[in-house]
């Protein structure tokens, strides 16, 4: 697996902490549950996986996801 964190330069470094970029990333499973720390992630998808976000209860897809989306503090 390829990981790379980076902080930005010039204009960006005002606006953006850090650029990550990972490859080959293959969990063991099929549903992640992640913790929320109050960031924005502004995600690019690279690699033509869908992915979705899943009802806590049913673990059915609610959302899914491509190419590009915001990620973070969500209001229902």
């Amino acid at each position: 697996m390829i990981f790379n964190q980076f902080p930005p330069n010039g204009r960006f470094a005002d606006y953006i902490e850090t650029f990550i970029y990972f490859k080959g990333y293959s969990p063991p499973h099929s549903i992640e549950k992640v913790i929320p720390d109050g960031s924005i992630n502004l995600i690019f998808e690279l690699d033509g996986q869908v992915r979705s976000v899943f009802d806590n209860k049913t673990l059915e897809p609610k959302q899914n996801f491509s190419k590009v989306w915001l990620s973070g503090i969500q209001k229902n």
